[in-house]
């Protein structure tokens, strides 16, 4: 009972009160569905790795750091207070269920790793972010600000009693008296004891009290109060009295109006306005954040918003979960591009010891092949740094906590399919197992090996099947491509989907002669002759054509010899005869190793081609208009500079004279009765107090100033529009330069992969028969420059076209934000709609389309071959 009477209400009431109001005054603001939104709660979600466990108004105390406890325990030698662990100890910061839960919305792989998506990072986010939930919390701040000045002009009421018991003694203390003419002690004197209990109120207290401020600026206050007095002494005594009074005050002049008495409510209802919608643009940019690493906007401030707005000022970046996955495409480009340059540079140290390559060209592509491997361990270490800080900057997750990340929006960017690569990973490892045979190979090691190349059939074949798919999706988005096309890029496009065409006819005859060949291994049959093994090639000393066999393979590499070394030997003696079991397999690879490479190049031309992005259209006025109509942000901007014209009537106020109503009243008790109120012992007053503005030099001041504010605030608002319709235009050119650099990187991939292929074929290129008594003729001294320019330029080409595309993306997710035409649902993700002016490659109207630059010439691709020095020769 005293401990209620000490404290009044609970804890938890006073704070479910205040929930109750603030909540309200938010849900009355809420219903326009521009800003609407559904959950406003600042409770952490429970399954929140923030979500506090323990009782929120009574929580245990955290772990604290020892030195500092003792100061809690005793301070300058004085005992501390004995409670502060009544609550006990709390046993960790985090929720410690929050990671069992994450199954509940998140989808969780067999290791319990999370799914990782934009929609899965969304959730996560909302759910766990410190960022967005110190942004509810703003909001709701802002609302209490509310309540408090409603509270200010509502009714208020106060009550409170005193009891209190004194005692005065008998005699009255020696003093010091004045006479008339000096001074003189009196001596202590006899008066009467006093023992007094005095129960009520005294001096100015009541024991009930009523205020309510006006909307004019009047102030009313009304109170009751009684008190009751016991005297013990001698007989007893008691007198009893109740009094009742008010008092009202009016400005007049200075200090009135609604102007004045309002302000402090109409500026924290207008701010919690803004911060609503400052809420409701917050999560679009949350959305953009999460999925591009860019939120763009600001959200709700406590203190209102001025008119220096945010706004998009060029400068894009790509992060967020789509710059995770392009840093991971980039990472496979270079894997896939460092696989390659190992698996040539095989080939290189081959022809090395056949004496048809110099040392220093296979050193230097060694030495560029363990420069690739330093930075992709550098490429993987940044991947993973990214990662961790995205998890716990972005998602408000643990850095430690195991990911997967789902690629499917970058899938089309992946031109070669990873069953592919492993494939032709498992050729060359089959074609190193003949040189660790020895020069007397085991008949079983052989047929092991034999009966493993023969699995390879079946993969290879349904990698065609892939091939196929992805040559049908190419084709599927030739109308989409041809719309935006002119007559000559569309006769181009054509002559490559018709080439496509041909070279995966191509790699199903090679299929089809492999499945022969593998059937007649199988059944003990003899090599049938094939015509491709045989081609004309034209001398380069001589006029003269001489017969050579195009099949680097046809010979198993000696035990020790690198691998290769003794293939690429015998192609000086293109007459070598086929008779063992081992040199048909090793042929057998050798076909096998050729279609897969076909069948990756057609495969990434066709995938390169599938990929298409939609048009916009919209014009920087129309954009810029839009903006104005549907961005938030805008309207607070516009209702903020009303907030300073307003100021400007406040401070003019404070100008003026005083000029003060006042009035008051009592009436008391008459007799020793609390309730005998008698009109004969009432009081009244009336009065004007006018006070003339003869110093009102702080005032000028602060009207000059609000005068100043209010011009800077303009102008801020003037210069945000200019900044938005300067963004919107440099978006808009950034839109369309990316749609336009997407078919150029498109196409320098394309040449980027006829280069690899061009390069690599020359190491595969039967080599003319030397002339009796010489050397078979090297390679020129620039082979291995050529194939690391064209290897290099390959993976630099792929990423620029995945960074193209990935920009784009980008761009709209941007663009939508930037216009406020972002649709969200209720958990935050972004509904997909049309932008304003976007069009399907469809709608295209190729006599709008800006031409893109003329493509390269065959000439350009060759000269790209040379050496500087031809390069020069060939400008010359």
């Amino acid at each position: 009972m005293l401990s209620s009477l000490s404290i009044g209400c609970s804890r938890s009431k006073y704070r479910l009160a205040a929930d109750q109001e603030a909540y309200n005054a938010i849900a009355q603001r809420n219903g326009d569905p521009r800003w609407s939104t559904v959950k406003y709660g600042i409770e952490p979600d429970p399954r929140s790795r923030y979500a506090d466990v323990y009782d929120p108004d009574c929580p245990p105390i955290p772990v604290d750091d020892p030195a500092s406890q003792q100061y809690m325990r005793c301070v300058d030698g004085k005992q501390g207070w004995r409670h502060w662990y009544d609550n006990g100890i709390r046993a960790g910061l985090e929720n410690p269920a929050w990671q069992a839960l994450l199954g509940e919305y998140v989808e969780l792989a067999d290791d319990d790793s999370v799914m990782l998506d934009i929609d899965s990072a969304l959730r996560l986010a909302y759910v766990h972010s410190p960022n967005h939930q110190t942004q509810l919390e703003t909001l709701y701040l802002s609302s209490l600000d509310v309540t408090r000045e409603r509270f200010e002009l509502d009714t208020q009421f106060f009550g409170g009693y005193d009891i209190g018991y004194s005692h005065n003694g008998s005699i009255i203390p020696a003093r010091l008296n004045h006479d008339g003419s000096r001074w003189v002690i009196a001596p202590p004197q006899t008066g009467a004891q006093r023992n007094l209990l005095a129960i009520g109120t005294t001096g100015q207290r009541r024991a009930l009290e009523a205020r309510r401020q006006f909307a004019t600026a009047g102030t009313l206050l009304a109170g009751f109060a009684n008190s009751f007095v016991f005297e013990f002494t001698g007989p007893d005594a008691g007198l009893s009295a109740s009094l009742l009074n008010f008092t009202f005050l009016q400005p007049l002049l200075r200090g009135a109006g609604r102007d004045i008495g309002l302000e402090g409510l109409t500026q924290v209802e207008r701010t919690l306005l803004a911060n609503l919608r400052s809420y409701a643009q917050f999560r679009q940019g949350f959305y953009t954040q999460v999925a591009i690493g860019e939120l763009g906007v600001v959200g709700p401030q406590r203190n209102g918003r001025g008119t220096s707005l945010q706004v998009f000022g060029g400068q894009a970046q790509l992060g967020g979960y789509v710059g995770l996955l392009r840093q991971l495409q980039q990472i496979r480009n270079a894997e896939d591009n460092l696989n390659l340059q190992i698996r040539t540079l095989a080939q290189l140290e081959a022809l090395l010891v056949a004496g048809l390559i110099d040392l220093v060209q296979v050193d230097q592509f060694r030495q560029n092949v363990e420069r690739d491997r330093a930075s992709l361990l550098q490429s993987r270490n940044d991947f993973l740094r990214s990662l961790d800080q995205y998890k716990a900057f972005t998602l408000g997750l643990p850095p430690n906590l195991p990911v997967e990340l789902d690629d499917d929006l970058i899938h089309q960017f992946q031109l070669v399919d990873r069953a592919a690569t492993a494939i032709q990973d498992t050729i060359a490892e089959f074609q190193r197992r003949p040189s660790e045979l020895g020069e007397n190979p085991d008949p079983e090691a052989i047929e092991s090996l034999r009966r493993d190349v023969y699995e390879l059939v079946q993969p290879l074949r349904e990698n065609l099947v892939i091939v196929a798919t992805d040559l049908k999706l190419a084709k599927d988005s030739i109308p989409l491509r041809q719309r935006a096309m002119d007559d000559a890029a569309k006769e181009a496009f054509a002559r490559e989907i018709a080439e496509l065409d041909t070279g995966y006819a191509d790699l199903l005859v090679q299929l089809e002669r492999i499945e022969i060949e593998v059937e007649r291994m199988k059944a003990g049959l003899p090599r049938l002759p094939d015509p491709d093994e045989f081609s004309l090639r034209l001398d380069a000393d001589e006029d003269d054509v001489a017969p050579v066999v195009d099949e680097p393979d046809s010979i198993a590499p000696s035990s020790d010899a690198p691998d290769g070394a003794a293939t690429i030997a015998e192609l000086v003696n293109p007459t070598a005869e086929v008779t063992s079991d081992i040199d048909r397999t090793v042929i057998l690879l050798r076909k096998m190793l050729r279609l897969i490479q076909g069948s990756i190049l057609v495969q990434a031309r066709a995938r390169l081609e599938a990929v298409s992005v939609d048009r916009i259209t919209l014009q920087t006025e129309q954009a810029y208009q839009i903006a104005l109509q549907n961005r938030l942000d805008f309207m607070n901007g516009r209702a903020a500079l009303v907030d300073d014209w307003r100021q400007i009537q406040i401070a003019a106020d404070a100008l003026q004279s005083v000029l003060d109503f006042s009035a008051s009243g009592s009436v008391q008790t008459d007799r020793n009765n609390p309730l005998s109120f008698r009109g004969s012992t009432g009081s009244a007053a009336v009065g004007l107090r006018f006070d003339a503005p003869l110093t009102r030099l702080v005032e000028r001041n602060q009207y000059r100033e609000s005068l100043i504010n209010y011009q800077r605030s303009r102008r801020a608002l003037i210069q945000s529009h200019d900044s938005l319709h300067l963004g919107l235009r440099v978006l808009l050119r950034e839109i369309e330069q990316l749609r336009t650099n997407l078919e150029i990187q498109r196409r320098a991939v394309a040449i980027a992969i006829r280069r690899v292929d061009v390069t690599g074929s020359a190491l595969y290129a039967p080599v003319p028969p030397p002339q009796p008594g010489q050397r078979s003729a090297p390679f020129g001294p620039t082979a291995a420059i050529n194939l690391l320019s064209a290897q290099s330029a390959l993976r630099d080409t792929q990423d620029s076209f995945l960074t193209a595309w990935l920009s784009y993306y980008a761009a709209k997710l941007r663009l939508a934000r930037e216009l406020g035409v972002m649709e969200l649902d209720l958990e935050g993700r972004r509904i997909e709609t049309p932008l304003p002016g976007e069009v399907s490659p469809l709608e295209f109207d190729a006599t709008d389309v800006d031409p893109l630059p003329p493509p390269i010439g065959q000439t350009l691709i060759d000269a790209a071959q040379l050496p500087v020095e031809g390069l020069i020769e060939a400008d010359q």
